[in-house]
């Protein structure tokens, strides 16, 4: 799938996303919202159907069951399980969906109510959304020396915790040997390397401060499509993927710019990313960080830049968005280039992995996204509301993450 075919797909999932008027409600509850070909009645109520149910397994399973059409009820498995702190129903909730990677039936081992996880095994696997979440798993699951306040490398995070969980870090150890674990997602939309810490809290009143975060973010970027594209050159990538990861990055310079400058201009306090370069990845470790950033949230940005683009109210925003979404859109389309030449050289057991990364990374999209906040500013940035969000993201779902 190039920019252009990728474009046309955003601009269809935000036509079929839109709110529906209230006489076309009752033609919403038939058809399908499977084939993108046709854009009439029975595709664009079926969105607003898709987008409802989501928002209802949301409220009924907690953030677990966010989930997206098709995974919802898997979720609300898991969040009845990790819930109720009972091994066989945490198993069964997440190694029954497949999804979630646990692998097999009762692997949180004997979990606790309330702690997220597994003290007896080296696998909480957290039901998370968009907040960290915290499980308790013996010391030797960490290593032999613990300190508390230590950050994990990411790989060891997805092993403990999930596979789309962006950071984790030690936070308490007692006396008998346990530890506690802080696993994070984070909860910015858009390609973020290896030690880009979660998101600031902002006033969902303060549009300055939403532009400041996303301004954070890409400048993060920058160094996330840099190490792209030494890691690409050094796997002997195409040469096409590698210059495409050295414009990304340009991109990403410019994009800092302009949404710092609205930053700014809206009162917000620019606070910029201080990152280092970890080691060299294998492989699956480069392409599970590409199917959870760049197929998942990456796409799911420049989704959001397009509907900014459209429908923000304010001149400035509409016109920086309008560059962005571009761009963003065209670095989508590159993930999704990388993730097919990945997977080339990839062998089955490691194409499961990215599989399951890819759609634990898509339920905890869904689930931070039916957890967010209303905003004041949404018409004047051009943001989604929280239910059509819902609703773009169980499109998205369908179209390319199931």
């Amino acid at each position: 799938m190039n920019e252009h075919q990728l474009g046309r797909l955003l601009r269809r999932v935000i036509a079929l996303s839109a709110p529906l008027p209230l006489a076309l409600l009752g033609a919403a509850c038939g058809g399908s919202a499977q084939d993108f070909s046709d854009p009439g009645p029975g595709a664009g109520g079926s969105g607003a159907s898709a987008g409802s149910g989501a928002g209802g397994s949301s409220a009924g399973s907690g953030t677990a069951g966010a989930g997206v059409a098709g995974t919802a009820g898997a979720g609300a498995a898991a969040g009845a399980g990790a819930a109720a702190g009972a091994g066989a129903a945490a198993g069964a909730g997440t190694g029954g969906s497949g999804t979630a990677g646990a692998g097999s039936a009762g692997s949180a081992g004997a979990g606790t109510a309330g702690a997220g996880g597994a003290v007896n095994g080296c696998k909480g696997n957290p039901v998370q959304g968009c907040a960290p979440t915290t499980i308790k798993l013996p010391t030797s699951c960490i290593g032999e020396l613990v300190v508390v306040g230590m950050t994990l490398p990411q790989a060891r995070c997805h092993e403990l915790c999930n596979p789309a969980t962006f950071l984790c870090r030690v936070t308490t150890l007692d006396s008998g040997g346990i530890v506690s674990l802080s696993c994070d997602p984070g909860c910015a939309v858009g390609r973020r390397p290896a030690g880009f810490g979660a998101p600031a809290q902002c006033d969902p009143n303060a549009l300055g401060d939403y532009f400041a975060e996303v301004a954070r973010l890409e400048a993060a970027s920058v160094t996330a499509f840099r190490i792209l594209r030494d890691e690409l050159r050094e796997q002997r990538a195409p040469k096409r993927l590698v210059r495409a990861a050295a414009r990304a990055a340009r991109d990403e310079v410019r994009h800092a710019r302009s949404t710092g400058a609205l930053a700014r201009r809206f009162g917000g306090k620019l606070r910029m990313p201080s990152l280092a370069r970890g080691a060299r990845r294998s492989l699956e470790a480069m392409a599970i960080e590409n199917a959870i950033e760049g197929c998942v949230r990456e796409t799911y940005g420049a989704l959001v830049a397009t509907r900014q683009a459209e429908h923000a109210r304010d001149p400035q925003v509409r016109a920086a968005m309008l560059r962005i979404a571009r761009d963003e859109t065209r670095h989508a389309a590159l993930s999704w280039s990388v993730a097919r030449w990945l997977e080339s050289r990839l062998d089955g057991t490691a194409k499961r992995n990215v599989e399951r990364a890819k759609r634990a990374a898509a339920r905890e999209l869904s689930s931070s996204i039916a957890n967010e906040a209303e905003t004041s500013f949404a018409a004047l940035a051009g943001l989604p509301s929280r239910a059509e969000a819902i609703a773009l993201a169980a499109q998205l779902e369908r179209a390319l993450w199931s």
